[in-house]
C-alpha cells in the first residue's frame, strides 16, 4: 500500500464518495436547511438588535403555523443565550423571542434563470413553479438585553435550534437524529458596543456537479473591524459538534475534485479553498450530494495596542449538488482606466493613495461551453459610497438588448479622502452570471482596495499576491510558494497585527518555495511580508 500512486488514492477516495452519494435518500419533514445570525449594538450598551435568517425547504411544512401574504407578529422563533467561557460555558442564561420582520418577508433562494421558477410560493405570494429543490428565507428580529448577566460572563453565545437535520444529508452520521443548531458569539466586555459583520450575498444552495463553484462569503462590518474566514463544524448544540461520516470532515465537508486535498490557491480547481482574508471560496463539487457547509467569521478589534477577538458569526447552509447542462461560469476580467488588461489578471487587489483617483473596469467575460450573455453587479460598501465611489455601466441599459455589449461591463471609480486611509483594505463584491437555464453559471469575488495615507510601517505594504501561503490558518508550519523565481535574496518577515516583528528568515536567490515555523506563535492574525531590492509584497494569515 505504501507504493500506491497518488492518482490511485484519489480514485479510491472518489469511489467511496460515489458510494455515499448513491445511498438511498429519505424524504424529510425537516424544514430548516440553513441559518445565520447577526447583531447590532443599540444606543444602550449591552442591548443588541438580533437578526435571524432561517432558510426553509419549500417541499416541507411551513415554518410558521399560518402563512399569509402579509406576515404578522404571530410568527416567531426562539433563541437561547448561553455562556461561552468558563465558568459559564454552556450555561443557559435565558431566551429571546424573535418575531418575523414584515418588511423583509420571504423570498425564493434558489438562483434560477428568468424562464424557470422553483416550487416555492413565497409564503402564498405567487404560483409555484416546477423546479426542485426550492428554498425560502424568513427574517426574524428581536432585542437581546445582556445587561443583567453576571459581571464575569463576558463572552456569550446566542443559539438557534429547530428539530432535526435533513435525513437526505449523506455526509453526517445519522443526520435525521442530529438537532439543527447554529449560533453567534458576542464579547460584551472587550467591546461593550460592537456590531457583527453581515453577509453581503445570499447563500448558494444548488450547485452543479463537475462545474467550478466560485463564491464570495464576504461580509460587511459596520465598525470596520478586521475579519477572518474559516470552515466550521456542523453543530448539534452549544459547543457540540456533529459527527461526520467517513471520510468527510469540516474542512472536506462534501465530495470535490481532488478530495481530500486542501489545495493552496495556486492549484485550482483541485482541492477546496476558503481565503481567510477575503472570504472567497473555490471548489469543484463532485457527484450528486446533500451536505452542510459551515463558514465562520471571526471578528477582531484593535483594543489598546493589540487585536482582540470580539465575536463570531456563522452561516450553516445545505449545499445540494445536482447534474446540470454543460456550462462554465463567467470569468471576471479587469481593465485599467485606459482599457488595458491589468496584471495579474484579474487584479483583485488594488492600491490607491488618499485624494488620488482609482478607476478600473470589470467585465463578465464568457469562456464557456455555451457562449452566453452575461450580467454583472458590483456591491460597494456604504462608507465608500458616502465618500464618492461609483459603479457605472459601460453601455445604455435601455438599448443593451439591441446594441450590446454581450458581456456586461462596469466602470468603478473612487477618490478616497484622507479619512478613509487604513491598514485594512476595503472590499467590493463583484457578482457575475450568465443566462443558462435552469441554473445559470455564477461566480462572485471580492476586490480589495487598500487606501494609503502616507504613514509608515505596514500601512505602506502593497496588498498584491505574487505568492501563495498554505495552510491558512497554520498550526505548526506555514508554506510559502512564489509565482516565479527572483534573481535576489528575499527577506521573509512575520509581523503581529499591531506591527511588531515576530520573526524573520532569508529565502535564497532563485528559490521558489520555503517554510517558516509557526508552532511557537500564539493563535491570532499575522502579516507575512516579502522584501527584496525590487519587490515588497504582503498577505495576512492566521495561526490556530
Amino acid at each position: 500500500m505504501k507504493n500506491q500512486s497518488p492518482l490511485k488514492n484519489i480514485i479510491c477516495f472518489f469511489i467511496i464518495l460515489f458510494g455515499f452519494s448513491m445511498m438511498p435518500q429519505k424524504v424529510s419533514a425537516t424544514h430548516v436547511i440553513g441559518s445565520e445570525l447577526s447583531y447590532v449594538c443599540t444606543d444602550t450598551a449591552g442591548v443588541y438588535k438580533i437578526t435571524l435568517k432561517v432558510y426553509r425547504d419549500c417541499s416541507s411544512e411551513q415554518l410558521c403555523s399560518s402563512c399569509p401574504v402579509n406576515l404578522n407578529a404571530n410568527c416567531s422563533q426562539q433563541v437561547t443565550i448561553f455562556g461561552s467561557l468558563a465558568p459559564f460555558a454552556g450555561t443557559n442564561l435565558g431566551s429571546i423571542t424573535l418575531y418575523v420582520d414584515t418588511m423583509a418577508g420571504v423570498m425564493d433562494m434558489v438562483q434560477l434563470c428568468e424562464l424557470s421558477k422553483s416550487t416555492c410560493t413565497n409564503c402564498g405570494a405567487r404560483t409555484a413553479g416546477t423546479f426542485s429543490p426550492g428554498m425560502e428565507v424568513y427574517t426574524f428580529k428581536g432585542i437581546a438585553d445582556l445587561r443583567s448577566l453576571p459581571n464575569a460572563c463576558c463572552e456569550v453565545k446566542i443559539g438557534y435550534s429547530n428539530n432535526f437535520r435533513n435525513t437526505s444529508i449523506n455526509t453526517l452520521v445519522n443526520p435525521g437524529t442530529i438537532n439543527y443548531y447554529n449560533d453567534l458569539t458576542i464579547n460584551t466586555c472587550l467591546s461593550p458596543c460592537n456590531s457583527s459583520p453581515v453577509f453581503t450575498l445570499p447563500p448558494t444552495i444548488v450547485v452543479c456537479a463537475g462545474q467550478d463553484l466560485i463564491y464570495s462569503f464576504v461580509t460587511t462590518d459596520p465598525d470596520g473591524d478586521s475579519l477572518s474566514y474559516h470552515l466550521g463544524s456542523v453543530l448539534s448544540g452549544v459547543n457540540q459538534a456533529a459527527v461526520y461520516a467517513n471520510p468527510y470532515t469540516k474542512t472536506a465537508p462534501f465530495s470535490y475534485l481532488g478530495a481530500p486535498i486542501q489545495s493552496p490557491p495556486a492549484l485550482p480547481p483541485v482541492g477546496i479553498n476558503l481565503d481567510p482574508v477575503t472570504g472567497d471560496f473555490r471548489v469543484r463539487p463532485w457527484f450528486n450530494f446533500v451536505s452542510n457547509l459551515v463558514v465562520e467569521i471571526n471578528q477582531w478589534k484593535m483594543i489598546g495596542s493589540n487585536y482582540q477577538f470580539v465575536g463570531q458569526t456563522r452561516r450553516d447552509i445545505e449545499i445540494i449538488s445536482v447534474t446540470c447542462p454543460a456550462n462554465t461560469p463567467p470569468v471576471i476580467k479587469t481593465y485599467n482606466a485606459n482599457k488595458i488588461l491589468t496584471y495579474p489578471q484579474p487584479q483583485y487587489n488594488q492600491v490607491v493613495n488618499a485624494t488620488q483617483q482609482l478607476c478600473f473596469t470589470v467585465v463578465a467575460w464568457e469562456n464557456a461551453v455555451i457562449d452566453d450573455t452575461t450580467d454583472l453587479e458590483i456591491i460597494i460598501p456604504t462608507a465608500m459610497v458616502q465618500t464618492g465611489a461609483t459603479a457605472t455601466p459601460m453601455y445604455n441599459k435601455s438599448t443593451r438588448s439591441v446594441n450590446g455589449p454581450k458581456y456586461d461591463s462596469i466602470l468603478f471609480c473612487w477618490t478616497p479622502p484622507v479619512s478613509m486611509a487604513r491598514t485594512i483594505p476595503y472590499y467590493l463584491t463583484v457578482k457575475a452570471s450568465d443566462r443558462i437555464c435552469p441554473i445559470p453559471g455564477k461566480m462572485s469575488h471580492t476586490v480589495g482596495i487598500k487606501v494609503n495615507g502616507g504613514s509608515v510601517g505596514l500601512k505602506k505594504v502593497e496588498a498584491s499576491k505574487p505568492f501563495t501561503i498554505y495552510p491558512n490558518p497554520a498550526k505548526s508550519l506555514l508554506n510559502i510558494q512564489l509565482e516565479k523565481a527572483w534573481n535576489e535574496k528575499i527577506l521573509i518577515e512575520i509581523f503581529s497585527v499591531d506591527g511588531k516583528l515576530v520573526q524573520s528568515q532569508w529565502m535564497n536567490q532563485l528559490e521558489t518555495q520555503t517554510s517558516i515555523k509557526t508552532d511557537a506563535m500564539p493563535a491570532g492574525m499575522y502579516f507575512i511580508r516579502l522584501n527584496g531590492i525590487n519587490i515588497q509584497y504582503s498577505q495576512r494569515f492566521a495561526v490556530e
